[in-house]
């Protein structure tokens, strides 16, 4: 599930060149026929799993939120599981926002670092050029005290390899 294609980060690395070759974001029509054609997709089945992926999906929580609350509804009456995994940058995952995900089956967010912080905030920082290293621990902080599932991804490129030791 992909709610937007935009970005809130401006990475050295980007295929979407910092999230600015493509910005479509879904509108609520979209979203409604989204929730539609999960459900008769998911018919005859013994669950639904949603994944988030992007630009960055969690530019736009309440339609996620909006989606996660009528497939978790759907699913309760059905009688079918439902769970959510994702990748994010990770920036947004605010305390706030955990919490409104709580009430739902979060099973896993994917968070990336790209090496040590000195080499991730070079390449992985906001569009003011601020990095983002700092931010992604305080939200690793945040999901361990939460209990929400997440794992960690490290891009690696020749430039990081040998600083990996470093960062782990």
């Amino acid at each position: 599930l992909i709610p937007t294609h935009r970005c809130n980060l401006n990475c050295t690395y980007c295929y979407q060149q910092a999230g600015n070759v493509l910005s479509d974001t879904m509108d609520t029509v979209t979203v409604s026929n989204i929730i539609k054609y999960i459900k008769k997709i998911a018919s005859g089945k013994a669950g639904i799993t949603i994944s988030l992926y992007g630009g960055e999906p969690l530019l736009e929580p309440e339609k996620l939120l909006n989606i996660f609350e009528e497939l978790k509804t759907y699913c309760e009456k059905e009688k079918k599981s439902f769970k959510i995994t994702g990748t994010t940058n990770g920036t947004l995952l605010s305390v706030d926002l955990i919490e409104k995900f709580k009430k739902y089956p979060i099973a896993d967010i994917q968070i990336t670092f790209a090496g040590p912080k000195n080499i991730h905030d070079a390449k992985r920082m906001y569009k003011n050029g601020m990095g983002t290293y700092d931010r992604l621990v305080e939200v690793v902080q945040n999901l361990e005290k939460h209990k929400i599932d997440y794992h960690l991804r490290i891009d690696v490129d020749n430039e990081n390899f040998s600083h990996i030791g470093e960062l782990l």
